[in-house]
């Protein structure tokens, strides 16, 4: 089988930098889970997913065997809509294959027939989901009820926001997430995402500000 190298990771802003970012209806979940694109990539973003689809829906492309499958290993698969995303394998469960969407931070589980392989030229934008959290409320030993997600995703759904990166933080996983201050600058007075949500008892304000 040949090998190709998997698309890198973004690297994270150092503390203190101020980015645009976007979010999307998959890297919307609650605040200790989130997940970030950094908009100045947008339109990089938009020409890669446009390309990916050709690719992956050509009779040429090509699928991958069960034999072929690798833990870490980069291919592209279908979301439930059938858009095709690049995907990296975390898990395999016979032809049961766990992947997350690298563009996007969204996990999911899809069957080893709906994978293609990627050729190098689908490889070469870095991955453009960069785990974040919301900076600013408490994030441990917090209980987020549906009514708290919901308001969350209201709020920050499809916007555009600046974000400052107020620090890193260490995941379970053992990864590091961007703890992000959101702001939204689109009306004469900005809004601070993680103020609203206190504000509106959806959350209580952090215990130590860094």
């Amino acid at each position: 089988m040949q090998q190709y190298s998997q698309p890198n990771h973004q690297p994270a802003p150092p503390i203190a930098t101020v980015i645009t970012t976007a979010t999307t209806k998959d890297n919307v979940q609650y605040p200790p889970v989130n997940w970030s694109q950094p908009y100045k990539c947008y339109n990089q973003l938009q020409t890669l997913m446009k390309n990916l689809q050709e690719h992956c829906q050509k009779p040429t492309a090509k699928a991958v065997q069960p034999s072929q499958l690798a833990i870490g290993e980069a291919y592209a698969a279908p979301d439930s809509a059938g858009v095709y995303h690049r995907v990296s394998i975390h898990k395999i469960y016979d032809e049961i294959i766990h992947v997350r969407f690298v563009d996007v931070g969204d996990d999911g589980v899809i069957a080893c027939d709906q994978l293609k392989t990627l050729n190098p030229e689908l490889r070469k934008l870095p991955k453009m989901a960069l785990p974040a959290q919301l900076y600013g409320i408490q994030l441990t030993d917090v209980v987020w009820s549906k009514e708290n997600c919901v308001r969350f995703r209201e709020l920050s759904l499809g916007q555009k926001f600046i974000g400052i990166v107020r620090r890193m933080t260490k995941q379970r996983d053992g990864g590091r997430a961007m703890c992000l201050e959101l702001v939204d600058t689109s009306t004469p007075k900005d809004i601070k995402l993680h103020e609203i949500l206190i504000n509106e008892k959806h959350a209580q304000p952090a215990t130590k500000e860094v």
